[in-house]
């Protein structure tokens, strides 16, 4: 979901060149039922008309986008793929532009490079990102300085998603100052421990007593959330699996600010123009997944496992992410408020 959502800046960009035109799009079918599908995102939104999905293994599949690109008298294709190795890029070159006939790929230049980047002393360097390169693909420029930034909301539910909403947060005072929590994904090495999310939590409500916490996730994140929820069931909602993931969009859209792991809950409140507090393992380069907007605090550690793609850490028992304290997050929230030269009494009100 991540991955989806962190192209919607370049989406969006697409969306605003062509008005009036039919968008379609095509991506992998997942491999498992159970996966979030990009279209599971886009199908509640305006974006596009239709999706084609292919799978390399079902030449079905793939013939029904050639028929799709062949019958357009002019094929434009934006191609925002994750980054690309020289003969991935070619493969695909020969498939889009030579058996399917696009009159114009658009992006190519940009799909290119190491999955982890490195100085010359063998440190991690902080790239750009990856919103900012899909969003320069788009643009075909390096530069993105005179470039009208996206306007927030990128998702836009329809009217029914956001009466949902409204009946889900009905229970909630008037008066409340509303934080997401994200406590999941599903890379457990970029996993905060759940009893750090709980002080936390206590924390929070103990200082202000308008506090109140929404809890976001899929179902296999509930069980946790009750967990959380033991601290206070009134001023604590565990959503996690009980919304769908644009009802997410919705919800989150009225919270004043995230906190979470890196993952698709925190790009999808990045998404809806909501601040984040994001709490990063070191597995990847610093700065590739942070979420798109400016408004965004990254808690992260530098170890000198760093840069190591393990979506399970066992050596080292996940000691990046584990650095970090309730502490820094606590002050990070407190911190952005009074940045904003608001004070938690009345940043609702403000907001």
């Amino acid at each position: 979901m991540g991955d989806t959502l962190v192209s919607l800046p370049a989406i969006s960009e697409i969306r605003r060149r062509h008005k009036k035109e039919a968008l379609i799009l095509i991506t992998k079918r997942p491999k498992k039922d159970y996966f979030i599908t990009v279209w599971d995102i886009f199908k509640h939104t305006d974006y596009f008309k239709d999706v084609l999905f292919y799978d390399l293994a079902n030449l079905k599949s793939l013939l029904n986008i050639i028929f799709r690109m062949r019958k357009s008298e002019k094929t434009i294709l934006y191609y925002l793929p994750s980054l690309r190795t020289k003969w991935q890029a070619k493969g695909d070159y020969i498939f889009f532009k030579l058996i399917c006939g696009a009159n114009k790929t658009v992006g190519s230049k940009f799909t290119l490079g190491k999955r982890i980047k490195k100085d010359g002393y063998g440190n991690l360097m902080r790239v750009e990102k990856e919103s900012d390169r899909l969003l320069k693909a788009v643009l075909e420029n390096n530069h993105l300085d005179s470039f009208l930034k996206p306007q927030y909301p990128l998702l836009h539910p329809v009217k029914n998603v956001y009466e949902r909403a409204e009946e889900c947060l009905k229970a909630i005072p008037q008066n409340s100052l509303l934080l997401a929590i994200g406590y999941g994904t599903k890379m457990p090495a970029k996993k905060w421990p759940i009893e750090k999310f709980k002080e936390l939590c206590i924390r929070l409500l103990n200082y202000n007593d308008k506090i109140h916490i929404l809890l976001l996730g899929g179902k296999e994140d509930f069980k946790n959330g009750e967990l959380l929820t033991c601290c206070s069931e009134k001023r604590i909602l565990n959503f996690a699996g009980k919304t769908t993931i644009i009802e997410s969009a919705a919800v989150v859209e009225k919270c004043f600010l995230f906190i979470g792991n890196d993952s698709g809950t925190m790009h999808l409140a990045a998404s809806m123009g909501v601040p984040c507090v994001g709490i990063f393992s070191a597995r990847d380069n610093p700065g590739k997944w942070e979420p798109c907007g400016e408004q965004n605090i990254i808690l992260r550690k530098e170890v000198e496992c760093a840069g190591c793609l393990l979506k399970k850490c066992l050596d080292n028992e996940m000691r990046c992410i584990k650095m970090i304290t309730v502490d820094e997050v606590f002050e990070a929230i407190i911190g952005f408020l009074n940045e904003k030269g608001k004070k938690v009494d009345d940043a609702f009100s403000a907001g």
